[in-house]
């Protein structure tokens, strides 16, 4: 990857947790749009697995040179559940007590870190995937 590819990763990076932390912290006026449920889970909680789903795929894209074994995917992996369950928990004590009308919900946290985590396994897999086929291609040589 490009130098200047791997930097303007880095920085779409950096504005999504942006995003998140506004997202977490804005005053909506009207959000009954996230009052019901979608097969029995309620929206509201979608919408936290949704918003944080991509965490794990920006990190991973914007550090993607560090993974070049499986020892250090797995250690990314762990990082990576490490600092997003940081960042999760902060965002809901930061709306307990930077807004007023948004408090912390230990369900919205759940939400968060179970597609932090989900999210992750995936990108770990797949890098596993890409660095066996690397190692197939360069035996082939």
């Amino acid at each position: 990857m490009s130098e200047k590819v791997n930097k303007l990763l880095k920085i779409l990076f950096i504005f999504y947790l942006m995003g998140i932390v506004a997202l977490c912290l804005w005053h909506f006026k009207d959000m009954s749009g996230l009052n019901g449920t979608i097969l029995g889970i309620p929206k509201d909680k979608i919408t936290h697995f949704v918003m944080f789903f991509p965490f794990s795929f920006l990190l991973f894209w914007a550090y993607d040179d560090l993974t070049k074994t499986p020892a250090k995917s797995l250690l990314w992996l762990s990082l990576t559940v490490i600092i997003g369950l940081l960042f999760a928990a902060g965002t809901e004590i930061a709306q307990e007590l930077l807004t007023q009308d948004r408090s912390a919900d230990p369900k919205d946290f759940l939400a968060d870190g179970l597609s932090i985590g989900i999210s992750a396994l995936i990108v770990f897999c797949i890098d596993i995937g890409k660095q066996r086929h690397k190692a197939r291609k360069e035996e082939a040589k």
